[in-house]
Order: C-alpha cells, then structure tokens, then sequence
C-alpha cells in the first residue's frame, strides 16, 4: 500500500531517493549506492520505495533511469501556494516547468543537505526533501529578484527576454538544449581533468573528512550541462519570482536585510 502521496518527499526512504533524483538522475541500483555509501546496496527497500514514488508520478523511468517529474513538481509548487492565495498563469507554469527540468540551482545548494544525509545515523531518515526543495528554489529566485531590480546590466536582459514571443522563447530553449548537450561533455571532460591533477594524498583526506566528496563532485558533473534551466529564472516577471521566493522560510529575513543595505546612510 501506497503511503499518502504528499508524505513520500517529507519523510523515509521515499525522501531521500527523491532527493538524490533531484540532484541527478539515476538507476535504481545506483540510487541505492549513493543512498548507502556501499558497492552493493541492499535493494529490497529501495524498489518498493521507487515504486512508490513512481506510482505516485513523482518519478518517471526512462530506460531503467528515474527522473523526477517536473510537472508533479510544479504541482507541490502550486498547492503550497495556492494556501497564501498566490496562482501561476499559463506563461508562468511554462517557465518553471522548464526550470524544474534541469534544476541547476539545486547543485548550487544542495552540499550541505548531501552531507547531512550521509552522516544521518543508520536508520534515520529525516531529510524532507520536499521542504528542501522549496527553500532551495525559494532562496534562488530571491536573489534573482535582488539581480533583475538592482543590476542594470541583467535588468535590462531580463526587460529583452521578458518581451519574447512564445514562438521565440520556444526557438531560444531548442537552441539552449542543443548547446547543453554540447557543453555538458566539455564540462564532464574538464571536471575530470583537473580532478587528476589533485595529489592523491588531497583527494583522500577529502574523502575521508568530507564523506560526500565523489558524490557533490558527479552532481557537478550532471549540473554543468543544466545551466540553460536558469535562463526562465531570468525571463520571469518580478510578480513571478516573489511568489517562488517566498517558498523559502527565510525569504522575509533576507528582504529586510536587503532593504536596509540599500538604505542610504545619513
């Protein structure tokens, strides 16, 4: 029996594959592996949990790959909101659909959270993926917002962008696609070539100090490729990104510091 839907991303194992999917897609074995840090993981709960998830259409299997759905994602997004009375238009949904299908921003905060889930006791598992997330794109597009309403350079970007026609947007993302595949590879390459300049002395004292080091350094892998899902970040109305910023629990705090920085001093 399938547990509540809504559950699956706050609580358990569930969770914790969901997040791990997030950061990068993977097969089931190999979500296993980086979940529990051994060669060969036991899988038993690990397929019920995908399943779940998959059941629930918060995954998608792609040639034996999990990905996250970004539509059921958006989904979350949206009943989190609609509790504050904020909606999404259609033109809305579109560009942070196509931001969820990359989430490059998740590489950018997610080091802290890996390392809090490799540390976790054996059988403990208290990583609220869905909470995560929300602070995560939360704490993304308020310094966005901060960058569109203060820097004339990407205020003017966004101005261009935002007067896009759709056949345009769509022209834009098709390009976007085509260079991604093309830079991931470069990117990988270059990863992996100053990785094997590294002594080998560094490399295991970071191992051993930092449990989550190979896995951070295989997201950054997979998020070099994902950097076109933060242009629609950059195209979204700044009504759009104060709806999406205020996912972030802290998002109030950072508004107010923000305001009194750009305070003149007498």
């Amino acid at each position: 029996m399938v547990r509540k839907k809504h559950d699956l991303l706050r609580t358990g194992l569930s969770s914790e594959l969901f997040f791990l999917a997030m950061l990068k897609p993977d097969t089931g074995s190999d979500l296993g592996r980086r979940l529990q840090g051994r060669k060969t993981p036991s899988m038993s709960k690990i397929y019920r949990n995908l399943n779940d998830l998959e059941f629930s259409k918060y995954l998608k299997k792609i040639d034996n790959v999990y990905h996250v759905n970004p539509k059921k994602l958006f989904l979350e997004i949206e009943n989190q909101l609609k509790s504050k009375n904020q909606y999404f238009d259609d033109v809305e949904k579109k560009l942070i659909i196509k931001v969820l299908s990359g989430n490059f921003f998740l590489g950018i905060f997610s080091i802290r959270t890996i390392e809090e889930l490799k540390r976790q006791p054996k059988g403990d598992h208290k990583i609220d993926a869905l909470t995560i997330f929300f602070n995560y794109i939360g704490h993304f597009s308020s310094i966005v917002l901060f960058q569109c309403l203060h820097d004339p350079k990407i205020k003017k970007s966004n101005q261009i962008l935002k007067k896009m026609s759709p056949n345009e947007v769509d022209e834009m993302f098709n390009e976007l696609d085509t260079f991604e595949q093309e830079f991931s590879v470069k990117g990988k390459k270059l990863i992996d070539s100053e990785i094997s300049k590294m002594p080998k002395q560094f490399i295991l004292s970071m191992e051993q100090s930092t449990p989550a080091f190979f896995e951070i350094i295989d997201n950054m892998k997979y998020s070099i490729g994902k950097l076109s899902s933060m242009v629609p970040f950059y195209m979204m109305k700044e009504s759009t990104l104060k709806k999406l910023s205020s996912l972030w629990d802290q998002s109030k705090g950072f508004e107010l510091g923000v305001k009194m920085a750009l305070k003149p001093q007498r």
